[in-house]
This record gives C-alpha cells, sequence and structure tokens, in this order.
C-alpha cells in the first residue's frame, strides 16, 4: 500500500515523469493516426474493390458502405485529435478547466456517432440487404456496444472533471 501511495504521488507530481508519460501517449497516439489513415486511404477502398470483384452482385453496396465506413473512421480521428489535445493539457497542467470539457464533449459525440454508423450499418447490411451473415452482424453489435460503452465511460469521466475542477477553483479560493 506504501509503495502504490509512492507511486501515485511520482506520476501525479513529478513534471519529468508525466512529461514522460505525455510523450509516451502521444506517440501511441500518432501510431494510432496514422494507422487510422492508413486504414482510410487505403485499405478500405481494397478491401471493398476485392469484395465487388469477387462478388459482383453486391457492386452496388461498394459506394456507400465505403461512406459510411469512412464515416465511421473520421469518428475515430476526432477521438484521438482530442486525446491529443487533452493529454496536452494534462502535460501544461491546464486539464481541470471549462476548455477541456468541449474535448471530452467532442469525444463523447464523436464515439455516439460511431455507434449509431455502425449500428445503420448492421441493420442495413444485415437486416434489410441481408448478406454477411453472423459474423457481419457479430462486427456491427461490437462496434455499437463498444462505441456506446466508450461514450458512457467518458460521460462518466467528465463527471469527474467536474468535480476536479470545481474542487480545484474551490482551493484556489481559499489559499
Amino acid at each position: 500500500m506504501k509503495n502504490s501511495n509512492y507511486l501515485t504521488k511520482i506520476v501525479m507530481y513529478d513534471g519529468g515523469m508525466r512529461t514522460s508519460l505525455v510523450v509516451a501517449l502521444r506517440a501511441l497516439i500518432i501510431i494510432m493516426l496514422a494507422a487510422s489513415i492508413t486504414v482510410m486511404v487505403l485499405l478500405l477502398p481494397l478491401y471493398g474493390r476485392m469484395v465487388v470483384e469477387t462478388f459482383p452482385e453486391v457492386g452496388h453496396l461498394h459506394l456507400p458502405v465505403l461512406v459510411l465506413t469512412e464515416a465511421f473512421m473520421v469518428s475515430a480521428l476526432v477521438v484521438l485529435v482530442s486525446m491529443w489535445v487533452l493529454v496536452g493539457m494534462v502535460g501544461r497542467d491546464v486539464v481541470f478547466s471549462a476548455r477541456a470539457f468541449r474535448w471530452v464533449d467532442a469525444i463523447i459525440v464523436a464515439f455516439v456517432v460511431g455507434a449509431v454508423i455502425a449500428f445503420g450499418l448492421l441493420m442495413w447490411i444485415v437486416g434489410f440487404v441481408d448478406i454477411g451473415g453472423p459474423p457481419t452482424g457479430m462486427l456491427g453489435v461490437a462496434g455499437t456496444v463498444g462505441c456506446l460503452a466508450a461514450a458512457v465511460l467518458m460521460a462518466l469521466m467528465r463527471g469527474l472533471l467536474v468535480k476536479a475542477t470545481e474542487m480545484q477553483d474551490f482551493l484556489a479560493e481559499v489559499v
């Protein structure tokens, strides 16, 4: 117990440790951004063309499905950019401010939009067009539930951020 408190103090208060964590997280965000853009620009269109070549009877679905999956990826990019900004705010020790709420709200909205896209695509492809079968259905359910769970978690974290900001403002008045 004593060691965990010591570790918490190092991570929370030591500028050097916080800086290295911010740098590490930003490096991971850059990797995720690069991977997401690669998927959007290269892999999704390529995979779509391969599916149309293999199954020409679904060729008419190529463009609508591509647009919807690209929109889903844009919501992921919004999350990553918002994370970048919030991590920077943590590094500058200014995360307990009203400005941070906008970025957390952007993350929540992006996850909700992602859930709506995933659910809509699931209903359209599996429910109305009736292609893809169980794997496509499971992927759609996983995308929908995953995005909704992330949105709820971020809403909870936003509530904690509000409380922490209020406490910091109160302590600043007292001191």
